[in-house]
C-alpha cells in the first residue's frame, strides 16, 4: 500500500510542476500590461557566463507598458539591449547611458487573437503532459498488480489518480480562461 501512496504523491507532484510551468509560460505572454517576467528568457553575456537579466540588473515596472532596467554595471547596457532585441524585436528600447526603458507595443485585436491561440496551444500541451503523467503512473500500477497487489487496491488507486488528473486539468482550464480574458480585455 505504501508503494501506491508513493506513486500517487509522485503523480501529484509531477502534475503540480506541469501547472506551475504552464503559469510561468503564461506570464511571459503580455496582455498590454508589462511584467518583468516577459524578460525571463533573455540571457546576457556577463564575464563569459550567460545570466538572466535580473542577475545583472534591477528591473522595475514604470507604467502599464514600460520597464526600466538599471544594470549593476553600466558597461552591461549594450549587452542587455542587444540581448533584448535578439529575444524580442517588437519592443522599443530607449537608453540614457544609465538605464534602459523597454516599451511594449500596443496590442492590436489581431495580435490579441494570435496570443489567445498561443495560450490555447500551451494549455493543450500541458493537458497532454498531465495525461502522460497519469498514463505513466497507471503503467506502474499494473506492475504492482503483477507483483501481488490486490485488484481492489489498484482500482482505488486508479480512481484517486483520476481525481488528481481531473483537478489539474481543471487548474489548466481555469488558468487558460483567465489568461484569455486578460488578453481580450482592452
Amino acid at each position: 500500500m505504501s508503494e501506491i501512496s508513493d506513486l500517487l504523491k509522485e503523480a501529484e507532484i509531477l502534475m503540480q510542476e506541469v501547472c506551475s510551468s504552464m503559469l510561468t509560460e503564461f506570464g511571459k505572454i503580455h496582455a498590454g500590461k508589462v511584467s518583468p517576467d516577459i524578460l525571463s528568457n533573455v540571457k546576457v553575456l556577463y564575464y563569459d557566463n550567460m545570466c538572466s537579466i535580473n542577475q545583472v540588473a534591477v528591473v522595475n515596472v514604470l507604467d502599464a507598458r514600460t520597464l526600466s532596467i538599471r544594470p549593476f554595471e553600466e558597461s552591461m547596457l549594450k549587452n542587455i539591449e542587444a540581448a533584448i532585441r535578439k529575444e524580442n524585436g517588437e519592443f522599443a528600447i530607449q537608453g540614457d547611458g544609465h538605464t534602459l526603458k523597454v516599451i511594449l507595443p500596443q496590442l492590436t485585436e489581431e495580435r490579441r487573437k494570435e496570443l489567445t491561440k498561443d495560450v490555447r496551444n500551451i494549455a493543450e500541451k500541458n493537458r497532454v503532459r498531465v495525461r502522460n503523467v497519469r498514463k505513466e503512473i497507471k503503467d506502474r500500477f499494473k506492475d504492482l498488480k503483477k507483483n501481488g497487489v490486490s485488484e481492489d487496491e489498484i482500482k482505488k488507486a486508479d480512481e484517486c489518480l483520476q481525481r488528481h488528473t481531473d483537478k489539474y486539468i481543471k487548474i489548466i482550464d481555469d488558468g487558460t480562461s483567465k489568461k484569455e480574458k486578460d488578453l481580450m480585455t482592452l
